[in-house]
């Protein structure tokens, strides 16, 4: 939906205004592209994996220290082959250590099979078991991650459909698997054993700190 300001045009989805991401920088970016839109919204295109690896290509930006509060609004294009489990192409919000191998947690969807979920990073080809699977989401989805530093002291992950309503989806302590505090922030696609390219849209971004 666009609305006339008098002096520009803004953008909304689901009555949430557009927020164009910051200058991310490619990690992992391999041969995957990006396109932007006039309206605002990025769109990343990677390339199929057809070997036996996970392969996060992850798209990130500063963060500006915890505590603090990341939303993106996303749509995914994941596409699989019919010999394709249904989780291994996902795509999602992710926050960065700085370990020298970096470790990240994930918060995920992934298609056809309209999973959620979260998982651990050990570098960008390396995963491990995901956690809170869930079944049942819009295609369009908000994902939110929250560092909640000096308060509960937990990543605390939620899931919306409008940008309004959030509900908590899992929360875990923020010295479970990140070496240090999250200093990069933004969003993936892992494209692992897929002859498809998959790719998501990312279309609100936004960080909060108190």
């Amino acid at each position: 939906m666009l609305y006339d300001t008098g002096s520009a045009w803004l953008y909304f989805v689901d009555g949430v205004q557009v927020t164009p991401p910051p200058a991310f920088s490619w990690a992992n970016q391999g041969t995957a592209t990006v396109q932007n839109t006039t309206n605002g919204e990025e769109f990343m295109n990677a390339p199929a994996t057809t070997n036996s690896n996970n392969n996060l290509i992850a798209r990130l930006a500063a963060s500006p220290g915890s505590p603090f509060t990341v939303t993106i609004g996303i749509i995914p294009v994941l596409a699989l082959n019919s010999n394709t489990t249904a989780y291994t192409a996902n795509a999602g919000l992710v926050v960065r250590d700085t370990s020298a191998t970096p470790k990240m947690s994930v918060l995920w969807t992934c298609g056809p099979a309209e999973y959620l979920g979260f998982s651990h990073w050990t570098g960008y080809t390396s995963w491990s078991p995901i956690t809170y699977i869930t079944y049942g989401y819009a295609n369009k989805v908000y994902l939110r991650i929250k560092d909640d530093k000096g308060v509960s002291n937990n990543m605390i992950y939620s899931i919306s459909t409008d940008g309004v309503h959030f509900v908590q989806f899992a929360s875990e302590s923020r010295t479970a698997f990140l070496a240090s505090d999250a200093v990069y922030l933004g969003y993936a696609v892992d494209t692992q054993v897929n002859t498809f390219a998959s790719g998501c849209t990312i279309f609100h971004y936004s960080v909060t700190t108190p």
